[in-house]
């Protein structure tokens, strides 16, 4: 099996450069794509359906294709509700949350953020450095993408624009500290 590719992102882009000069108190929000995961409940919609009709027909299989899209469909609800699913930028860290459940890590706590290809999306990923923070999956993260951590979703941007910004404001947070100290 062929090893993941982590492909780090310079930030030479006007946006991203904004981003890293971010005064104190600034935060970024970024939000999920609506129409990504209206797609995504539509689809599962008709899928669930499907299943339904498959099991009205004897069908057993009919039963996991149900189950499983239905609660694609309500993993796609919970995405669609508001302040369920974000990614603040701020100047002494980022916090992403998912399904309401909030994660925050101080730019000291991880590496260089790149992008891997996950499946048959691009997605942007990460290494915790403290250990104390690193996440159960941490293991099989690096075996699927190379990193022991990644964002669950890119926020309506490219990976390779949100990693970009990522870097600078990592990149410009660092910076502070070590003149600080």
């Amino acid at each position: 099996m062929d090893q993941p590719r982590l492909t780090t992102i310079a930030a030479d882009d006007p946006v991203v450069l904004a981003t890293a000069q971010m005064e104190a108190g600034t935060t970024i929000v970024l939000r999920p794509s609506n129409a990504k995961w209206l797609l995504m409940l539509a689809a599962s919609v008709v899928f669930t359906a499907i299943g339904a009709a498959m099991i009205r027909e004897g069908q057993g299989a009919g039963w996991f294709v149900a189950g499983f899209f239905g609660l694609c469909a309500l993993a796609a609800v919970i995405v669609l509700l508001p302040g369920s699913s974000y990614l603040k930028i701020r100047r002494d860290g980022f916090v992403f949350g998912t399904m309401f459940r909030r994660h925050h890590l101080p730019w000291t706590a991880v590496g260089p953020f790149g992008i891997s290809q996950v499946g048959m999306q691009p997605m942007v990923v990460f290494d915790i450095l403290d250990p104390a923070r690193l996440p159960r999956a941490a293991r099989l993260n690096m075996g699927v993408a190379g990193a022991n951590a990644g964002l669950p979703d890119t926020y309506g941007m490219k990976a390779g624009e949100l990693a970009a910004i990522l870097n600078a404001a990592r990149d410009r947070a660092l910076e502070r500290a070590h003149q600080a100290g």
